[in-house]
């Protein structure tokens, strides 16, 4: 036998062995974790499937501590906590199936539940609920955690922005104000006459925009050319600026003549 035929048949003697021993490698199998929100595990019972042979892991990982549980058919059913509950210390429960006991003066149920009572570092009390299906055919991770419920960000107020009802001029922007005053002296010059249909449009478009409208509506609405918006505009602009800087008339504030009697 040569020396390629002797290591063949050792490797073959050497699997051979492994098989029967158990030693070939197996598949790592994940654990799978139930991740259940506080506060959905709060307001609604959470189902558990256990299988003969197998227990289920409850993990409070919302930093509560576990002060009290109660078993509705011990029958059934044994669970254990990770810390004495008075120890103040117990934040997860085991719990498996056994063979159906019986134990006098209790009743038993197809589908028993569990309470489980727990307690936050600022003295908040939560109560938990657990249906328990034995002998359940339903796929079960074995392991549920009790998580902290994810706060939602507050979606960012809406800014409603008010219709832009300004126009621009050479001189900026030109407010309706400033069109209803410049309209006005237009018509004192003589420029405009007050029948002139012009006239009225300027004052419907006036109108429109100091009540919600934007120019653009205003001015598709009353069609009036944005041109002549735009000199009227400018005019009751230099008007506005012709008058803050004239002088103020005399005696506005006239002085007292007499005394108050007291």
């Amino acid at each position: 036998m040569n020396l390629q035929h002797f290591n063949l048949r050792q490797s073959i003697i050497t699997l051979t062995i492994g098989i029967s021993l158990g030693f070939m490698p197996k598949n790592p199998v994940t654990a799978q974790v139930r991740i259940i929100e506080q506060q959905i595990a709060q307001t609604k019972p959470t189902n558990i499937y256990l299988k003969q042979g197998e227990a289920d892991l409850i993990g409070f990982e919302n930093d509560e501590i576990i002060t009290f549980i109660l078993l509705s058919d011990p029958s059934k059913n044994v669970y254990n906590s990770d810390a004495p509950i008075e120890s103040g210390q117990a934040r997860a429960i085991t719990l498996r199936q056994i063979e159906k006991i019986d134990i006098p003066g209790t009743t038993t149920t197809e589908i028993p539940n569990m309470f489980v009572q727990t307690v936050d570092a600022q003295g908040k009390v939560s109560t938990y609920q657990f249906n328990i299906y034995n002998d359940s055919q339903e796929v079960d991770n074995n392991q549920i955690a009790i998580r902290p419920t994810k706060l939602q960000p507050k979606p960012k107020p809406k800014v409603i922005l008010p219709p832009q009802n300004n126009i621009q001029t050479s001189l900026g922007e030109a407010t309706p104000e400033d069109i209803l005053l410049g309209l006005d002296t237009v018509l004192k010059r003589g420029e405009l006459l007050p029948k002139d249909p012009l006239v009225f449009k300027i004052n419907e478009y006036a109108g429109m925009t100091m009540n919600g409208f934007s120019a653009n509506q205003a001015i598709e609405k009353v069609e009036v050319p944005l041109s002549i918006l735009q000199k009227i505009g400018s005019i009751g602009q230099q008007e506005d600026a012709r008058r803050r800087l004239l002088p103020l008339p005399p005696n506005i504030f006239p002085e007292k003549t007499s005394k108050q009697k007291i």
